[in-house]
């Protein structure tokens, strides 16, 4: 839900105009470019469930600090200077980077890990089992924005923002719950785990991504 409020509340902040709503945009994906090869060295190089529990703490905690940033921004949008606005879009920007490097890291490490752990040896359940997860995603991808667009239609702004953080506290036991029991569940498969090796496949992607990242970034910036 906040990845689709997020850019309403830049626009709050900012009437002026939406280059803080692109930038953000901008760095999001320059993040996951450049730092998600090292996300996936980082996944295989820890356990499942202790890596997993990292992710979800980073991930749903830095949604709430930046919807207590949004709230102290928005309560006292009237009498804040202009550089302590910027300052706080700024940390917003950075924390959500964390924020998205952390989601990339939860998906990467059930569909890529654990899905493939579980029934690796099996691939009708694997397909099944992906399949169902990408139903999931694309449910959620519609519904989000609906609930978020109501949630903000019919209360102010940064109320939507404390109920959207609320929800991110509340879905963290929840989904710290379910992972747990999946992993205690499926103990013997789950907690056998490897760490792989770094390649020099991997470091070789890490160098394209770099160039790739830079690319986009120069062109970003001549449009701009």
């Amino acid at each position: 839900m906040w990845n689709f409020a997020v850019g309403i509340y830049f626009i709050s902040l900012n009437r002026d105009n939406l280059q803080s709503v692109a930038l953000n945009g901008v760095a999001i994906n320059l993040a996951v470019i450049l730092f998600g090869g090292a996300i996936g060295d980082w996944i295989d190089r820890n356990q499942r469930l202790p890596a997993l529990r990292k992710a979800l703490y980073f991930q749903n905690l830095s949604v709430s600090v930046m919807a207590v940033l949004v709230v102290i921004a928005l309560y006292n949008q009237s009498w804040l200077p202009s550089y302590w606005m910027l300052i706080i879009q700024g940390i917003l920007i950075g924390i959500g980077m964390i924020a998205q490097l952390s989601s990339v890291a939860c998906k990467v490490s059930i569909s890529k890990d654990w899905v493939v752990a579980l029934y690796g040896s099996d691939r009708q359940n694997l397909a099944n089992t992906n399949a169902t997860l990408r139903r999931i995603d694309l449910i959620s991808g519609v519904l989000a924005p609906i609930l978020t667009g109501a949630v903000m239609a019919f209360t102010s702004r940064w109320l939507s923002a404390v109920l959207i953080a609320g929800w991110n506290v509340v879905s963290l036991c929840f989904e710290l719950l379910l992972y747990t029991r999946v992993y205690r569940y499926a103990h013997d498969v789950l907690s056998n785990k490897i760490s792989a090796a770094k390649s020099n496949e991997s470091k070789l992607y890490f160098l394209f991504s770099i160039n790739y990242s830079i690319i986009v970034f120069t062109i970003f910036v001549f449009v701009i």
